[in-house]
């Protein structure tokens, strides 16, 4: 679950993204079109009119950190809040979803984990 403060003066909708800062061209998860009024995200929950790219691993939602044993990774969740709707649907693929995020954010608030496996 995430959640973040209210979202400031202008934004026409929310997106959310997870980035490996190890490995920044995969496409862990990326959704747009979260009301703009919205200040949490429960688990696995899914918002009506919401668009889910498809990761890197060729399905539609959100792709766990998963480092190669013995490797720690820097996760970075990020909250952006947008001045333009997006106009790619459902099933796009994550990478243009991303590169959309990335321009239209003008405002953003993030949190960075690490994950290791053993």
């Amino acid at each position: 679950a995430l959640q973040w403060s209210p979202s400031p003066t202008g934004t026409v909708e929310i997106a959310v993204t997870l980035v490996d800062q190890d490995a920044p061209d995969f496409v862990h998860w990326v959704m747009t079109g979260i009301d703009p009024f919205a200040t949490s995200l429960g688990e696995g929950e899914i918002p009506e009119f919401a668009t889910v790219g498809v990761n890197s691993d060729d399905v539609a939602g959100h792709a766990g950190p998963c480092p190669l044993p013995g490797e720690t990774r820097r996760y970075v969740y990020t909250v952006h809040f947008l001045d333009q709707v997006s106009e790619l649907g459902d099933g796009a693929a994550g990478a243009d979803l991303q590169a959309f995020v990335n321009g239209a954010t003008f405002a953003s608030l993030s949190v960075v984990g690490t994950y290791s496996r053993g």
